[in-house]
């Protein structure tokens, strides 16, 4: 109740005062819904940053010979334990599979969150703990795991599940969803890339794709609501060594719980897996 109130405010603001409808709106959206829950895998390191902070999970060894290290990164209001089938797939063909609680996510600290501070999660977490052979990443998790590679992390191959390719576009969506006036959505979005310290280009998939050339795995749902297909068609033509995978009827999240999305990208990931 208290934020649709809050959302009201910002829409009425909007028209009278632009900016502080825009400091309200930016506020709004870094606000996170993730439960604190037990995560998967046992804790191994915390990391302070800028804003807030990123936690690291291991997950215990399924099979004795390991086949490289993965680096599983959730999306906007998720969590570890949606990694569920996914870790134990890759676990049991042998690769040692770390989970990350992102910012304001999670057992972290703090509730709020953005996507430049997931980019900045992983390359913390790359820093300390890498460098990691795959990067498995969903939604926005999966936009942030993309980012990070351009800027410079190495990854030996990338499973990109519904990503999040256009974050000004969803942007602009919640402004609308604000009610915002044209003049306030774009203060709204200056006011982003002024408290988080980085453009929005920054983090668009298709630009970043460009400076990617790691094997790609590109999964998602032709019904997906929140991400549209297109959108993944368009990333799979701008990354260089990129294949699609679509499904049909898991959605955007529902996709995780599949164990024939699990079995498809742990043979992509593994000896046996192929563009």
């Amino acid at each position: 109740m208290v934020l649709i109130l809050a959302a009201r405010l910002a829409a009425w603001l909007s028209r009278v005062a632009p900016r502080m409808a825009a400091e309200l709106a930016r506020l709004l959206t870094t606000l996170t819904r993730s439960a604190r829950r037990d995560g998967l895998g046992r804790i191994v390191a915390r990391h302070r940053l800028r804003k807030g902070e990123v936690v690291l999970r291991v997950l215990p060894d399924a099979a004795p010979r390991r086949r490289g290290r993965a680096l599983l990164v959730h999306g906007w209001n998720a969590a570890s334990t949606d990694w569920a089938v996914i870790a134990r797939q890759l676990a049991e063909r042998g690769m040692q599979v770390f989970v990350a609680d992102m910012p304001g996510h999670g057992a972290t600290r703090g509730r709020t969150s953005s996507l430049p501070r997931f980019v900045r999660a992983l390359e913390a977490v790359d820093r300390a703990h890498g460098p990691f052979d795959v990067w498995v990443g969903h939604s926005m998790g999966a936009n942030a795991a993309l980012t990070a590679v351009a800027r410079g992390a190495r990854a030996d191959r990338l499973v990109l599940i519904a990503a999040l390719v256009r974050p000004a576009r969803a942007l602009r969506g919640f402004a609308a969803g604000f009610g915002l006036t044209p003049e306030a959505t774009l203060a709204y979005l200056k006011s982003i890339e002024r408290s988080e310290a980085m453009p929005l280009a920054d983090v668009d998939a298709e630009r970043n794709a460009v400076r990617v050339a790691s094997p790609t795995l590109l999964i998602h749902d032709v019904r997906d609501k929140v991400i549209p297909f297109a959108d993944a068609q368009a990333l799979a033509a701008a990354l260089p060594a990129a294949r699609l995978m679509p499904t049909d009827g898991h959605g955007h999240s529902r996709v995780l719980a599949s164990e024939d999305v699990a079995g498809a990208i742990a043979s992509f990931v593994t000896a046996d897996g192929r563009l």
